[in-house]
């Protein structure tokens, strides 16, 4: 506990010569400080406890010529001269007398008295609270802006990357082509048929998303609870939008089947889910941008104002043949897709990876986050996916 004290001083009138007088030095071993010499540096911070406690001093006497002429106006007597002294402080005043605040009353309890007690001590957080004594009442955490999380990769079939893996070796049949006929008489002397199977290989490099907080002041990181949670909250919103990002684009490389035949966009899903049906998928998942969703959610019956689908929340389109819909926000203007999850693919994803770097920034104080993870997304099977729009 830092203590501090104040001169014996007569009345307001000293205080207040005895601060000029203390201004004074100190100026001069500022001057002196500031040309190097800093051995009198101790003597001025004491000087600027003693003025800061002259000045309370002063404060207190102010608020003692007020409250007494604020008494006499009303017709009473000084409230700072009876009672004669408390027995618990030794202190002047009485029972109707305004209470001080701040420096004034930190004086008064510490027991000061013009005359019987005109030096008293006081803890340095009465005359300048630092800010570890500043205890401010903290609402919660950072309330971060919203995050559209309506994401496509969290409903498709993943596989765990394995730390020191760089690139993903897969296996896909090309071709099945059968020649003769499988059906054959018991004493048949002919060729059987054949079934000639194509296989080929493909090993492709895993991708590394990446982001960067850069220069967080180490004292947010310190001082804040929550504030580590906040940014690895927020990197991971961005991972995430990356990670559907390179999910919808390898789809959309793989080249899948589309069209668009139908009236509106109900007909056209189903003649969709006919032709990826045809082809060996089963479709589970109808991928919708959020104009389309809400299209979709807004049909009505023909010939009435009946809603086609129960109404009971947004994106509620279903049942639509067994289909989940999934509303993505972006891109805003992709097409509709159907999915088999099963068949069409694998998105082979890592764990996270976060580090702090407080070097960088080690002579401003301030430290940069950053988060990583390799990921790839694996079309399997381009007939999985089906593209509800127009042929190109």
């Amino acid at each position: 506990m830092q203590i501090i004290s104040m001169p014996e001083v007569r009345d307001i009138h000293d205080a207040r010569a005895k601060r000029r007088e203390l201004l004074t030095r100190m100026a001069n071993l500022e001057q002196r400080i500031a040309n190097g010499d800093n051995s009198c540096r101790p003597l001025l911070e004491a000087d600027r406890e003693t003025v800061a406690a002259l000045e309370a001093f002063i404060e207190h006497e102010q608020e003692r010529r007020e409250a007494r002429d604020r008494a006499e106006g009303a017709g009473r007597s000084d409230p700072y001269e009876p009672p004669p002294a408390d027995a618990r402080y030794g202190l002047t005043g009485a029972v109707d007398a305004p209470e001080p605040v701040g420096l004034a009353r930190a004086i008064r309890e510490a027991g000061w008295h013009l005359r019987e007690r005109p030096s008293v001590r006081l803890e340095a957080r009465h005359v300048f609270p630092a800010a570890g004594d500043l205890r401010p009442s903290t609402v919660g955490g950072v309330l971060p802006l919203g995050r559209d999380e309506r994401f496509l990769w969290p409903l498709l079939r993943r596989q765990v990357v394995e730390p020191g893996q760089t690139a993903v070796r897969d296996f896909r049949q090309t071709g099945r082509t059968v020649t003769g006929t499988v059906e054959r008489a018991l004493d048949a002397t002919s060729e059987k048929a054949r079934l000639e199977l194509d296989v080929v290989h493909v090993d492709e490099a895993l991708r590394q998303l990446a982001i960067l907080i850069p220069d967080v002041p180490n004292v947010v990181l310190e001082s804040l609870d929550t504030a580590a949670e906040f940014f690895r909250t927020e990197a991971t919103y961005q991972l995430n939008r990356a990670l559907d990002a390179h999910v919808h684009s390898q789809i959309v490389a793989a080249n899948p089947p589309q069209g668009a035949t139908g009236a509106d966009l109900v007909e056209q899903v189903r003649r969709g889910i006919a032709a990826m049906r045809a082809a060996g998928a089963r479709p589970t998942i109808l991928v919708l941008n959020p104009d389309d969703a809400a299209e979709l959610d807004l049909l009505k019956q023909p010939g009435t104002a009946d809603y086609m689908f129960p109404t009971r929340q947004a994106g509620a389109a279903s049942p639509l043949w067994g289909l989940a819909v999934v509303e993505r926000a972006e891109p805003a203007d992709a097409p509709p897709v159907l999915i088999d999850p099963d068949r069409l693919g694998r998105l082979h994803l890592g764990d996270i990876e976060f580090l702090a770097d407080p070097y960088t920034g080690l002579t401003t104080n301030t430290t940069n986050l950053r988060f990583e993870v390799n990921a790839l997304f694996v079309v399997r099977d381009a007939t999985a996916a089906y593209v509800v729009a127009p042929p190109a």
